[in-house]
């Protein structure tokens, strides 16, 4: 028998390293950006180390928005890009720009390189702090009620919005409204480093029933959800996971049911699964503390019995799906049980018709059903989960934080997995000209002017706007490094310098200005 325990204990150790093994994730290096302005090309240079000489997955994006997005098509670079690319210096590729998408000096370009090993999820589950799900649960305890519990909208609204806001995210409003009252959807986007538009979502209500203080409902949903967003914003994922809070679901699910429908059609298609956070911080290991009234027990007959010889401990968390959503509820189970072996999730499914009538909760998946989007829903099952339930109890002494953060750590290792979790590296660069010192400065050099040709391409307006008062150099040339026209000027607020062109032929030429703390170049072409 003892040499039996040796063995299997060997086998699970050896199950685990397998499943963990970590290569070293490969680096970029020495990124450098060149525009060739003539040939309409960017030439993108950089070192990719990797010590385990594996092959890597390099993907190119671009922005021209300073990168708020990086959806500039990239469709046409060529070279050591794509699948397959080996390690070593003065890789190389060639992207052959849209000129209508802007002036590609004003852009920036961001290579990423994978090498698609199994990332050690312990990196991200153990950052997981359960005194934080207490003390935003603390924070927004109370009633949340439209009608009776304005103050406490008031304070979660401004909790999800400057928690998300501090993540780096890009946080949105979405107004809803119910009479006079002004309900508000509030969704933070981390964005995809490679695919910006495919999205992974993770919803949670804040709103309560009008006599409940809402820490189990849900105030533990928006803890779990935020204590998942502070631990993802530090990972590099290939698809984007938006973060939403759900205003107005105790009235029938008008926020989730809203939010859907002021997405558009590419939108909704873009949502690869959701994951639906409702009461999930109620957890016991006294008998008969989980309860099924005789619909659920139909519905639920495989778990029933395994129920019933346990006596009804109410000790697990439920993931719930339609048929349709059965692949995102199973990577949460298979997940949860390798990051949470200790923690015990029963994956259940339900018809997404009627599925209402024996669900816990606020039912924040059915328009995600209706819609066909995959949403699972994560619950400790609300009021069938009898540990001293009653809406006028439900505060934060009543909830187990330990099993609490055990589904937070279930929940970052899946999203991590569904989102594309990046082992290797994520390197930006500005562009610059290819000729020999004529360079892009970092952003909080640039000086803020436009060019606008007028009077049938005859003249060029220089409009320059700048807050500070001083002298220029304003020089117009040719990618060559012919020179035009040059001037020094003062620079005032909102200056404009009137440049006579009418004798210049058709071509590429560029405008530069340089200043004190700034030597900046932008592009026109003359047709």
């Amino acid at each position: 028998m003892f040499l039996r325990q040796i063995a299997l204990i060997s086998i699970a150790l050896l199950n685990g390293a397998l499943l963990y093994a970590q290569s070293v994730a490969p680096e970029i290096r020495n990124l450098k950006a060149e525009a060739d302005t003539v040939a309409g090309e960017v030439v993108i240079t950089y070192d990719l180390i990797d010590p385990d000489s594996r092959e890597v997955e390099v993907f190119l994006r671009a922005s021209n928005d300073h990168g708020q997005t990086w959806l500039v098509y990239t469709h046409s670079a060529r070279g050591d890009i794509g699948r397959d690319v080996r390690p070593g210096k003065n890789k190389r590729i060639v992207w052959a720009y849209n000129r209508r998408a802007g002036n590609v000096l004003d852009f920036y370009v961001k290579v990423i390189a994978d090498d698609g090993q199994n990332p050690n999820y312990d990196k991200l589950t153990g950052k997981v702090v359960e005194g934080r799900l207490q003390r935003d649960i603390l924070t927004m305890q109370g009633p949340r009620h439209y009608l009776t519990g304005a103050p406490g909208l008031e304070i979660s609204q401004r909790l999800i919005t400057n928690r998300l806001h501090d993540f780096g995210m890009d946080v949105r409003r979405q107004s809803i409204m119910l009479g006079s009252y002004e309900g508000q959807n509030i969704s933070g986007q981390l964005k995809g480093d490679v695919s910006e538009t495919e999205v992974i979502m993770v919803a949670a209500h804040y709103d309560t029933d009008e006599e409940s203080h809402g820490a189990n409902d849900n105030a533990s949903g928006v803890a779990v959800m935020l204590e998942a967003a502070r631990i993802l914003t530090e990972a590099n994922l290939r698809k984007s996971v938006v973060f939403v809070g759900f205003d107005l679901q105790k009235q029938g699910g008008i926020g989730s049911r809203r939010y859907l429908q002021k997405l558009s059609d590419y939108e909704r298609s873009n949502i690869k699964a959701a994951y639906i956070l409702d009461n999930v911080g109620r957890y016991s290991d006294v008998i008969f503390t989980q309860q099924f009234d005789p619909p659920q027990k139909r519905m639920f007959t495989a778990l029933v019995p395994r129920l019933e010889s346990e006596q009804w401990r109410g000790n697990f968390l439920f993931a719930i799906s339609d048929e349709n959503s059965i692949p995102a509820r199973n990577a949460f189970a298979t997940t949860a049980e390798v990051v949470t072996p200790q923690f015990r999730v029963e994956a259940l499914k339900v018809p997404a018709v009627g599925a209402e009538k024996v669900i816990f909760g606020s039912h924040m998946f059915l328009p995600f059903w209706e819609r066909e989007i995959p949403a699972v829903l994560l619950t400790d099952g609300a009021e069938s989960r009898k540990t001293d339930y009653a809406v006028s109890e439900d505060i934060a002494d009543k909830l187990d934080f330990e099993r609490m953060g055990e589904v937070v750590r279930a929940l970052v290792a899946t999203i991590a997995e569904k989102a594309g979790y990046i082992h290797g590296d994520v390197q930006v660069s500005g562009i610059a000209l290819k000729e020999q010192g004529m360079t892009r400065r970092p952003p909080d050099h640039l000086v803020d002017y436009h060019l606008y040709l007028t009077d049938n391409d005859e003249v060029l307006k220089v409009r320059i706007n700048h807050p500070e008062h001083g002298r220029l150099k304003l020089r117009l040339l040719d990618p060559g490094g012919e020179v035009f026209y040059q001037s020094r000027i003062d620079l005032y607020y909102n200056s404009v310098i009137n440049i006579d062109i009418s004798y210049l032929p058709k071509g590429v030429y560029l405008v530069n200005l340089v200043g004190s703390h700034f030597d900046e170049i932008k592009e026109f072409v003359l047709r």
